[in-house]
């Protein structure tokens, strides 16, 4: 008899805030259950006066990242699962926004991102740059969150939407990493068939795929999942979920 393989859920997604209330949801659906979860424009669990015991339980040890122009929000990035560790050498970079490079049993390195706009420029080109300077950064290492570049982004410049490949070049070529949804469902990037991002929670004020997860090229990828609609309730991303098999 073989051994069952193990494997790794993550979701990632972008609450608006929303997480600590909408906690219930992904216990409802347990389509999104997971083992990390990267949660971007999270409110810090450990400051939360959430009377909810299950989400108490669930935040223990959980990671989260603000920085000085989002703290009059009250916003950051989270990573909540159970044995994560924070790895401590992301570069601090205020102008890409929030970076947390963490560990899941000691083992398996993920790197948890909110790419943000501040003031003017390309958040592909500060990402860009971002990762060509993360030396401990390699193939082995999985990349997760709302990276906010997409070739269809409603209101980037021509010229950043094409730098959006220049990202996906340098993960693909030097880092030998890869979509998750574009490998799965084998879609190329800019032709993508489902949206993470609906702009001002209106498809038809335009839609993009800016969520991700970067993973080993060699990884088996189990399933990939983006929620409907009915998220847009609460914010104007739809949580992506993906299952990969550890090796």
């Amino acid at each position: 008899m073989t051994n069952k393989k193990e494997t790794l859920k993550i979701v990632t997604w972008n609450c608006k805030g929303k997480f600590i209330e909408r906690f219930e949801k992904f216990e409802e659906n347990k389509e999104f259950e997971a083992d990390v979860y990267v949660i971007q424009e999270c409110l810090n669990p450990t400051q939360s006066d959430c009377k909810n015991e299950k989400f108490k339980d669930f935040s223990k040890g959980a990671l989260w990242s603000d920085s000085p122009i989002d703290t009059r929000f009250g916003l950051g990035l989270g990573i909540f699962g159970k044995n994560i560790k924070n790895n401590n050498w992301e570069r601090k970079d205020q102008d890409l926004g929030h970076c947390i490079s963490f560990n899941v049993d000691g083992k398996i390195n993920l790197l948890g991102i909110w790419g943000r706009w501040y003031g003017h420029g390309c958040v592909a080109d500060r990402l860009y740059d971002y990762l060509k300077n993360a030396d401990k950064l390699d193939s082995d290492y999985i990349i997760v969150g709302d990276m906010n570049i997409d070739a269809k982004y409603p209101t980037q410049s021509p010229e950043c939407k094409k730098q959006t490949g220049t990202v996906f070049k340098f993960l693909n070529e030097d880092k030998k990493l890869v979509s998750a949804y574009h490998t799965y469902f084998q879609e190329d990037h800019a032709k993508e068939t489902k949206e993470t991002f609906y702009f001002r929670k209106n498809k038809d004020k335009g839609t993009s795929h800016i969520d991700y997860v970067f993973v080993n090229k060699n990884t088996k990828i189990i399933n990939v999942k983006l929620g409907d609609e009915s998220w847009l309730n609460d914010s104007d991303h739809v949580p992506l979920f993906v299952e990969i098999e550890l090796p």
